[in-house]
């Protein structure tokens, strides 16, 4: 249903997200979009505590079995980058993650690091980065 409502247009000086009253709607300045401004939303959106070794890939996802192997192997060596899991969890690899995530980066942006991600990390990712894409009015 359409209505009327008075709106206001403020910048926040030095923050582009903040959260908007008791309710916690989560906003951002109107500007353009940079993976600076969210990465700190949320764990995932950066190389987290447990992060060593990575590989380097592409905005695919198909990925060979040897960069499978790779990330298998580091994960079982130094645990999943966001919480340390030497488990991948409900799968029978680690996924491999693109950092930064891939939906919040320009589209000029090829190349990314690869690290390994436990399944329970990884969705957590996706719905965050879900809801963050739409928060900012990306297309997902």
């Amino acid at each position: 249903q359409d209505k009327k409502a008075t709106v206001y247009n403020f910048k926040v000086k030095d923050f582009h997200t903040y959260y908007v009253s008791n309710l916690q709607v989560f906003t951002h300045n109107m500007c353009a979009f940079r993976y600076d401004d969210v990465r700190n939303n949320h764990i995932t959106f950066q190389p987290g505590p447990y992060a060593t070794d990575f590989i380097i890939g592409d905005k695919t996802r198909n990925f060979s079995a040897e960069m499978r192997r790779a990330v298998n192997e580091i994960g079982y060596r130094s645990g999943c980058h966001t919480c340390g899991r030497k488990d991948p969890g409900a799968y029978r690899n680690f996924v491999l993650d693109h950092q930064p995530p891939i939906k919040l980066t320009p589209e000029s942006q090829q190349r990314f690091r690869l690290y390994p991600h436990c399944s329970f990390c990884s969705r957590s990712q996706a719905g965050n980065v879900s809801a963050t894409t739409r928060r900012l009015g990306r297309a997902e």
